[in-house]
């Protein structure tokens, strides 16, 4: 599957959940962003999301510990439940986040497909700073 296609499925699925918020579809973006850094191994591209690299870093282990396996992380688009902004000032969004992951698995060397356990909605505060490649997620709790 191609780079578009794949950033397409997952722009779509971060955007279906609630949130009218032009902040909540931001962070959708960003959302789709992170899954196709993840789909296509390329831990590079989560600086697209993240402001610093310590953010960056549990979904750069997890990629590593997929590629070293020979694994391929397919789906892995955040589903969001609800977003609202919770505080906003010139350079930063806060925002109040439940979501879950979605249908996710991983294909192995032979092409054998196994899906990943679902987890259940988790709240989250998130904030959105602006830096000066645009807005990064720069912190998650």
């Amino acid at each position: 599957m191609t780079d578009w296609v794949v950033g397409i499925v997952a722009w779509l699925a971060t955007l279906l959940g609630e949130g009218e918020d032009p902040a909540c579809l931001l962070l959708g973006r960003l959302d789709a962003e992170r899954v196709v850094a993840l789909q296509t191994a390329r831990p590079g591209m989560l600086a697209e999301v993240y402001a610093d690299d310590r953010l960056a870093h549990a979904d750069a282990s997890v990629l590593r510990g997929y590629t070293e396996r020979g694994l391929r992380l397919r789906g892995g688009a955040l589903v969001r439940i609800e977003c609202r902004v919770t505080g906003r000032d010139a350079s930063s969004i806060r925002l109040d986040v439940v979501d879950r992951l979605g249908r996710t698995w991983v294909i192995d060397a032979s092409g054998r497909r196994r899906e990943l356990p679902r987890a259940s909605p988790t709240r989250r505060a998130v904030t959105l700073t602006e830096t000066s490649e645009g807005w990064r997620i720069s912190a998650s709790r």
